[in-house]
Order: C-alpha cells, then sequence, then structure tokens
C-alpha cells in the first residue's frame, strides 16, 4: 500500500534519498534509477510519461494532454491526433488468438466486436488475416466512414519480397489494400523499424497524399528512431504501436518511450496489456496484488484493472477476445478510475518469479537486435517530395 504525498516523494527522490524511498514504490526498479537526476524523477512518480500529476494538495489529475483518454465512457469515445483525425479509445485487436486463424474465426470475431460497438479493427500483413478483417467490416453494415481500420506491413517482407525500394513499399502497401478489399485505410505503419527508414517514410508519405492513407502510425519504435524522423525534417507518426505494461513499464524503461512520444503529442496505442509476453500468462492472475485491486472494485477483474491502467496513462488499448461476453465486459473497466496509490504500485509491479515462474515480458522491444539498432536512414533528400503521380508498380518493372 502506498500512502505517500507524491510530492513528498518526488522532493526527497531530488535530494538523493532514493533508497529510503524504495518502500515508498512498492518494489526496487532497475539499477538506472538509482542514480537520482531530475529529468528521470517523474518517471518514478506515478507516470513516467507526465500523463497525470500531483496538484498542490497532492492529489492526482489527469494532465490536458490525457484528460480525454482519462475521461472514456464509451466504445465510441475518441482521442486526438496530431494530423487532426480522431481515432477510438478502445481497438479491436486480431493478434492474439485471430493470429493466422483457419475456418474464419477473425471473420465472425470483428463482427462480433462491430455488433457490441467496436469502431476501430487493428490487423496486419504478418497475421495473415488481412482479407476476414476486409470482409467483416463489409458485411457489418455499418458506414466505412465509421470504422478506424489500421493495418501494417513486414520489414522483413518488404526486404525478401519488394526490395526495400519507394516504388516496393508501395507496391507492398497495396498488396495490403488488396486483401482487406477497401479503398482506403485510416491508419498504416511499419510493424517495426525498416531499413532504409527515411526512404520507406517518404514512400508512405506519397501514399498519404494520394489518398489512400488518412493517418500515418509506426509500431516497435525507440526513441532513436522517432528522432531520425524528426531530425531529418518529416511529419512525425500520429501513434506509436508498443508493448507497454507495468513489467516493462519502469524496470525495462518503457516510460521513456512513452514519455518521448507524450511530449510530442504522439499516442502511445499500448499492446500486450495483459502481462502475457511470450506464455500463457495463466498464473499471472493469482498474484495477490492484482487480485486485491480487482477485489477492492467491485464487479471488475484482473484484466479490467491492467487494462484501465494503460487508459489512466492516457495510451490507447487494445482488446482481443474471441468471445462475445468478454468484448461486452470491456465496457466495465470504463466504470471505475483507479486511485493514484494502485497506479504507483502497478507502475513498480514486479512479480514473485519464484511463485509464477520466469515471466517473458517481452515480445519485441528490448530482445530483437533492431530496438537497439543506429537507424539506417537510406536516401534522405531523392523522395523528400514526394514523386510524380503514377500508377502502382508492378513486381516486374521493380
Amino acid at each position: 500500500n502506498i500512502h505517500h504525498n507524491p510530492q513528498q516523494i518526488l522532493r526527497s527522490l531530488e535530494e538523493g534519498q532514493w533508497a529510503e524511498q524504495r518502500s515508498a514504490l512498492h518494489r526496487p526498479m532497475i539499477s538506472a534509477w538509482q542514480r537520482p537526476r531530475r529529468g528521470l524523477v517523474l518517471g518514478v512518480v506515478l507516470a513516467a510519461s507526465a500523463v497525470v500529476a500531483a496538484d498542490a494538495n497532492g492529489q492526482i489529475s489527469c494532465s490536458a494532454q490525457a484528460r480525454t483518454a482519462c475521461t472514456v465512457s464509451s466504445l465510441v469515445d475518441e482521442l486526438p491526433l496530431l494530423d487532426g483525425n480522431k481515432i477510438p479509445a478502445v481497438a479491436f485487436g486480431t493478434a492474439g488468438k485471430l493470429f493466422r486463424t483457419t475456418n474464419n474465426e477473425t471473420y465472425w470475431a470483428v463482427l462480433r466486436a462491430l455488433e457490441v460497438g467496436y469502431r476501430m479493427i487493428d490487423t496486419a500483413d504478418m497475421y495473415k488475416n488481412q482479407a476476414e478483417v476486409g470482409n467483416a467490416i463489409r458485411d457489418s453494415g455499418i458506414p466505412r466512414a465509421d470504422i478506424w481500420v489500421q493495418t501494417k506491413f513486414e520489414p522483413e517482407v518488404l526486404d525478401r519480397k519488394y526490395f526495400y525500394s519507394f516504388e516496393g513499399v508501395q507496391l507492398a502497401f497495396h498488396d495490403n489494400l488488396q486483401r482487406l478489399g477497401l479503398d482506403y485505410v485510416d491508419g498504416y505503419m511499419p510493424h517495426a523499424q525498416p531499413k532504409k527508414l527515411i526512404e520507406v517514410w517518404d514512400a508512405l508519405l506519397d501514399l498519404q497524399r494520394q489518398g489512400f492513407i488518412r493517418s500515418l502510425l509506426v509500431s516497435n519504435f525507440n526513441v532513436r528512431h522517432l528522432e531520425a524522423l524528426e531530425s531529418q525534417g518529416r511529419p512525425l507518426p500520429v501513434a506509436n504501436q508498443i508493448e507497454i505494461h507495468p513489467l516493462n513499464y519502469l524496470r525495462l524503461g518503457m516510460w521513456e518511450v512513452a514519455e518521448w512520444c507524450h511530449q510530442r503529442g504522439i499516442l502511445v496505442q499500448a499492446y500486450g496489456s495483459l502481462l502475457t509476453g511470450g506464455r500463457s500468462g495463466s498464473d499471472l492472475w493469482k498474484d495477490p496484488l492484482l487480485k486485491k485491486m480487482a477485489t477492492a472494485h467491485e464487479g471488475q477483474t484482473v484484466t479490467h484493472i491492467l487494462y484501465r491502467w494503460a487508459l489512466q496513462k492516457g495510451f490507447q488499448i487494445m482488446v482481443g477476445t474471441t468471445r462475445r461476453d468478454r468484448m461486452e465486459e470491456t465496457r466495465r473497466l470504463l466504470e471505475f478510475t483507479l486511485s493514484d496509490a494502485e497506479m504507483v504500485a502497478l507502475d513498480s509491479l514486479e512479480l514473485d518469479e519464484a511463485r509464477y515462474g520466469a515471466v517473458d515480458a517481452i515480445y519485441w522491444g528490448h530482445g530483437f537486435p533492431f530496438w537497439h539498432e543506429t537507424p539506417d536512414l537510406g536516401d534522405t533528400e531523392r523522395y523528400r517530395h514526394g514523386a510524380a503521380p503514377r500508377e502502382p508498380p508492378t513486381r516486374k518493372e521493380l
């Protein structure tokens, strides 16, 4: 239980009294936090992303940037984006159990989600279910303009099949669009940091100018890759879809990516919210802290606690399930608020591995080489202003 005034913790950390305050933050963090520096202190106190702050009386309130996310009350509530578009705060994701499924499982799951009230669908080339997603959207009877559809392309496929050229990026996009069976997508993004980053980004900007993409996003981008776009004078993505949850927020430093994004108005799309990492995660629901929080909020579950943590950070959440009852239960997480003490405890969550076994808290992120690599920018000038309008290139032309 956390009973300290956040501002008192802040002051003591600034004075270098880290050791004395460890117990106030539930559990020890990564060693990097043992150097008390003013720039890092806010990461320890509550949010590490400037999403929530303490007022003069030590009460917690949402910052202006995250206030909309903190007050979401329905599945159709929207969040503002940098480019002026708006995006639903709660998305339906088609990874997880819907990853490369057969027998039209994705089709029926997406159709059910739209019937329940979700108005955003997230898919990807890697998931091998874009055609089912597109069919469900068309068969739902809901106007296309009322549904946010976003997908991702795979840098590895781009390298192997499309030769990582400006034209190849655009051909890959049109292949994805054809699988979806749509005229445009609301959001499009690389699934990870691509080679020739600036060339790829310029190709996507060109597609956006042609009207095929409403908003450009990225996925699994570290700060250095976002800084590369910024330093080259390119428009920033409106969102960064990253794995971020209590197990990697402070312990693995994902707060730094969220902080960078929030400072520039980039929305964080949170995936992996249920802590499962590379395992089933079934034992995680037995953790006493998570169970206690769920019990303290009548009608809520551990799942709702974890999604609510992300929402109160100002993140967009990605819900994935094949069951209609669980789709409908998602509304309950919009009916309560976690206290400042609960948020701090979750920020520093560290499960007892002796009891639950080793927890793989990383899907992409730190476990993959590209997370640490210096970005390959490619040709930064050739396509700065796009290219002349033309038909998409054929594979023979490539």
